[in-house]
């Protein structure tokens, strides 16, 4: 599956703001395991990522505005912070990897 796919958890079509702080901490849990790094110190604002990608203040983020993210710009099409553009990609990719393991592909067999 897509990244947008698996955070879309009800596949309606659209990404809610639950559907992704779930998605993405769970990503930045499995990366503070294996990494053995605690966040502790750090105040992750996952509201802040929130409106940084939803410009306009919509209640989802739908197939066209994730592409748009993915191309670095925002649905009002201002161009992202590269930043946060490198940051929102490499995000995307754990988010697929640990979303994709969990539901058994592409790691069939192993623990």
């Amino acid at each position: 599956l897509a990244p947008f796919e698996l955070i879309d958890e009800n596949g309606d079509g659209n990404i809610t703001r639950d559907e992704w702080q779930m998605k993405i901490e769970k990503a930045m849990d499995k990366v503070m395991y294996i990494t053995n790094v605690t966040l502790d110190n750090i105040d992750i604002d996952y509201d802040d990522i929130w409106e940084a990608m939803d410009c306009n203040n919509a209640t989802t983020i739908d197939m066209e505005d994730w592409e748009m993210l993915l191309d670095g710009e925002n649905q009002c099409g201002d161009e992202l912070d590269s930043w946060f553009h490198l940051a929102f990609n490499t995000v995307v990719s754990v988010i697929q990897i640990v979303c994709s393991k969990d539901k058994g592909y592409p790691y069939r067999g192993y623990p």
